[in-house]
């Protein structure tokens, strides 16, 4: 081997160690904390709090707030609208998802309870750098579809809600006691009479608390998907005799 192919070869080599030692690199995260605890929760359409274990995520979405919150209509998402949502609704991670009553304590409840959340996210998706957080509630605590979600909700903050520009190593806290949480999907409901540690119900002096509400998801009923079946039987077999 000449001089000149030992001198590419070289550079190849080191070229392609490079890039090998590029693609292993292994990238702290970002942490983002969650927490809904003091005197705003999370509650279901019904009034109640949302039970604790069910899930929470975090992430951003690729359509406009406007967008998002046109797929509710009258405090409820369609079938096909819901999908929609998580079609746009892209995770911090695969993994960043927490759960209600995660890691909450005021210093007298040491475990978690229905209605709040104190969880900690992390991801080093470098293309959520300085971007809004958007918080997703779902009222069953698998996966966004596996127990059906009957309800939803989508809330994002103002200027705190923002990812940090260091999603390598950055780290910010955001709450729903701050008073700029937009619900996006779902409802703000002042001084409701959900049952919470913190309110009489459960004796400890507040007769009331504020509650972020959830949507309500339509999932059509067996009823309607024969009758749509049905319909699309009857609409072959009429375009067969047609053409017979």
């Amino acid at each position: 081997m000449n001089s000149k192919n030992i001198l590419k070869f070289a550079v190849a080599t080191a070229a392609i160690a490079l890039l090998c030692a590029t693609s292993g690199r292994v990238y702290a995260s970002a942490s983002i904390n969650v927490s809904a605890i003091d005197s705003n929760y999370l509650q279901l359409a019904n009034g109640q709090m949302v039970p604790t274990g069910d899930l929470v995520e975090v992430g951003d979405f690729n359509i406009s707030d406007s967008s998002i919150a046109a797929l509710e209509s009258g405090g409820n998402v369609s079938d096909p609208n819901y999908a929609i949502l998580l079609s746009h609704f892209v995770p911090l991670n695969a993994i960043s998802t927490g759960l209600i009553g995660d890691g909450t304590s005021d210093g007298t409840y040491t475990h978690g309870y229905p209605g709040a959340i104190g969880a900690t996210f992390t991801g080093s998706n470098p293309t959520f750098a300085s971007t809004p957080i958007y918080v997703m509630v779902f009222n069953q605590a698998n996966t966004v579809d596996n127990p059906p979600t009957t309800q939803v909700g989508v809330f994002r903050g103002g200027t705190a809600w923002m990812f940090p520009a260091d999603m390598a190593g950055g780290g910010v806290s955001i709450d729903f006691d701050d008073a700029n949480v937009v619900p996006l999907i779902g409802s703000y409901v002042a001084n409701s009479l959900v049952d919470s540690p913190y309110n009489d119900l459960e004796g400890s002096g507040y007769s009331t608390v504020n509650s972020f509400e959830l949507a309500t998801v339509s999932v059509p009923e067996p009823s309607s998907i024969v009758l749509v079946a049905m319909g699309l039987l009857g609409g072959i077999g009429l375009i067969r005799r047609r053409r017979s």
